[in-house]
């Protein structure tokens, strides 16, 4: 429809901020540099056919001051009907210490409310939070997507998405 959506840089992420439950963990994601990553890519390639375009990057993801966190590739398929897929195939190194989470930030317009996804849901879910969740296809809309907690740390996660529409 000739429509702008992505307007803004794309960011991989691997932090958030450190809660209560991470004390130990801390000092090790922030010596491995996660609060500071960047993704650099080293090669690149695009592979069209008659129905979509694909965008193919070999990345790293890391930090200036240790080895790369992640490596692999990210592919970007934008299919002739407008939808768009990102697939990560990517490899921790074996002594970085567990991500605090992964995702990928995409500033979308605000006239952008409805969210549908399969994952943890429909309330809120975190690694050490989620027998009151399960895994399924769930919609709400990112006003409804917060939590309102007595002491809030983290809100809106649904641990586990694979798809997000």
């Amino acid at each position: 429809n000739n429509e702008i959506i992505f307007n803004n840089n794309t960011e991989t992420k691997i932090w958030r901020a450190p809660i209560d439950n991470d004390a130990y963990i801390k000092k090790e994601w922030l010596y491995s540099g996660y609060n500071n990553i960047q993704t650099l890519v080293t090669n690149y390639k695009i592979i069209e056919d008659e129905s979509n375009i694909s965008l193919v990057f070999e990345i790293n993801i890391e930090s200036e001051a240790v080895p790369p966190v992640l490596k692999g590739s990210l592919t970007w398929t934008v299919y002739q009907d407008g939808k768009v897929n990102v697939d990560y195939n990517l490899e921790k190194d074996n002594n970085a210490p567990f991500l605090p989470r992964f995702g990928l930030l995409i500033t979308l317009p605000s006239t952008y409310e409805q969210i549908n996804y399969y994952g943890n849901g429909p309330m809120s879910s975190y690694q050490d939070k989620g027998i009151a969740t399960y895994l399924d296809m769930f919609e709400t809309t990112v006003t409804n997507n917060g939590d309102v907690n007595i002491k809030p740390q983290e809100a809106g996660s649904h641990n586990q998405t694979t798809i997000m529409n």
